[in-house]
C-alpha cells in the first residue's frame, strides 16, 4: 500500500491518524535496504540514551551513509518528537553543505591532477582567480588526502568550479 492510499484510507475515516502514523513508518521501515535498516536501526536504539542518538546520528551523516530512505523513516514516525525532528533538520543542513564542499573541493583537485596544463592555462586567462594557486597549494602541503583541505577548497571556490571543471582549450571569453 502507498503513502496516498493510506492518507486517503485516514481521510475516509478507515483508519485512525494514529494508525496512518504506524503503517506510514512500517512503509518507510520495510522500505529500506538491508545496509539502511542496519544503520536506522543504530540509531532508533540509541532514542531512549538521552543526547547519544543525535550523536550517533551526526557520525552517520558525517561519513555520508543518512540516505532519503532513512530519513523519512525517521521523519515520518512517531518516534522522534518534534525537537529531534528540528535537531535531525538541523544536522542534516549541515552535513548536506560540508559533503557537497568536499566533493566540489575533490572535483577541483582531480580536474588539476588530471589537467595540468588547461589548469595552467585556466591561470592565465583568469588572473584574478586564485583557484589553481589555492590547488596547488594543497598539493605542497600534501592536502590532497586531507578532508578538511578538500572541504576548504570546496567551500571557497565552489561558484567557480563549474568553470574551471569544464574549462578547455576551446573555451571562449
Amino acid at each position: 500500500m502507498t503513502k496516498e492510499q493510506l492518507r486517503m484510507q485516514m481521510l475516509a475515516g478507515i483508519i485512525t491518524e494514529s494508525q496512518y502514523k504506524e503503517k506510514i513508518e512500517n512503509l518507510y521501515e520495510t522500505s529500506l535496504k538491508p545496509e539502511e535498516k542496519a544503520v536506522f536501526d543504530d540509531i532508533v536504539n540509541t532514542l531512549n540514551e538521552g543526547e547519544g542518538w543525535i550523536e550517533k546520528f551526526k557520525k552517520y551523516a558525517k561519513k555520508g551513509l543518512i540516505t532519503i530512505g532513512i530519513l523519512a523513516a525517521l521523519l515520518s514516525g512517531s518516534m522522534l518528537n518534534n525537537s529531534q525532528k528540528e535537531e535531525v533538520r538541523d544536522v542534516v543542513k549541515t552535513e548536506l553543505t560540508v559533503n557537497k564542499d568536499l566533493s566540489i573541493g575533490g572535483k577541483l583537485l582531480d580536474f588539476y591532477e588530471n589537467n595540468p596544463e588547461l589548469a595552467q592555462q585556466y591561470k592565465q586567462e583568469n588572473p584574478n582567480s586564485s583557484l589553481v594557486d589555492d590547488i596547488e597549494s594543497v598539493i605542497q602541503n600534501n592536502g590532497q588526502k586531507d578532508v578538511e583541505w578538500l572541504k576548504f577548497l570546496g567551500s571557497l571556490h565552489g561558484d567557480e568550479a563549474p568553470s574551471f571543471t569544464s574549462f578547455s582549450t576551446y573555451s571562449y571569453k
